[in-house]
């Protein structure tokens, strides 16, 4: 147990931060099928690194980090059915999902869960995003890469 007089003013509340660029392995812990904001169909991934990695402090990370991906499941804004199913076929690919594009927008996407694979991160600093909101630094997946 830490000291009860710690000042918590002092803790640092921070998220590791995976260096950007490492390749990682993950798990897929959870698969939702979710609405976005404009009503469209979207998979919201939460993953954990099942290999240690690198933070942008240069330290070792070990398994178990969480980060979060998500996956159109149609054309949203400018997307396309092309740009969809590539962003699909990226993970079924490298998790060796096996199937048609009809079962897995017919809920074949649900086998996903416990799914490994390893993905290339970016690390995505602090700032204004395209639309001028503030976001806090975060992770990414760059890429599902194939065994």
């Amino acid at each position: 147990m830490p000291p009860l007089d710690l000042d918590l003013n002092t803790v640092d509340t921070s998220f590791p931060l995976i260096m950007n660029g490492e390749l990682v392995g993950i798990s897929i812990d959870k698969v939702e099928n979710v609405l976005t904001a404009k009503q469209s169909n979207m998979l919201k991934l939460t993953l954990k690194t099942t290999t240690s990695t690198k933070s942008i402090k240069n330290e070792v990370l070990n398994p178990g980090l969480t980060l979060f991906h998500n996956i159109n499941l149609e054309p949203t804004g400018k997307g396309t059915w092309e740009m969809v199913v590539r962003n699909i076929a990226s993970v079924t690919q490298a998790t060796g999902w096996l199937g048609t594009l009809q079962a897995f927008l017919n809920g074949g996407f649900m086998t996903l869960q416990g799914a490994r694979c390893n993905a290339k991160v970016s690390y995505v600093p602090e700032g204004p995003d395209k639309t001028g909101t503030h976001r806090n630094a975060k992770n990414e997946i760059a890429a599902f890469l194939k065994p």
